[in-house]
């Protein structure tokens, strides 16, 4: 049977153009103490709007790994795996872009 988990995101914004991923959340759907929880440093600061929605400040992530650091980690964990969530298309989305990032960053 595939491994199937459920992704939550946590975005600065709606789309991956004005935004960046700041937590990474996988659980397993059939295995709760099969997941990854993460907040990052995002390579943006979140704005004003962000901090209050999300629940979180600037500050308390500057503390955190970088995005693009914990990248790796959450792609590792999440291989092969089927996705699933409320929010999948736009969870995706993020994490395209942030892989692009990366990409693009390593490239320099």
């Amino acid at each position: 049977m595939k491994r199937c988990l459920i992704l939550d995101l946590e975005t600065s914004a709606l789309t991956p153009e004005f935004g960046d991923i700041v937590r990474f959340r996988a659980e397993s759907f059939s295995d709760p103490e099969d997941d990854f929880d993460e907040w990052v440093k995002p390579p943006r600061p979140l704005s004003a709007d962000a901090e209050q929605v999300i629940g979180t400040t600037n500050e308390r992530l500057a503390h955190c790994r970088p995005m693009n650091v914990a990248l790796a980690d959450f792609l590792e964990f999440i291989d092969g795996a089927e996705l699933v969530g409320n929010r999948i298309d736009l969870d995706l989305a993020f994490l395209k872009g942030a892989i692009s990032s990366a990409g693009e960053t390593q490239q320099q």
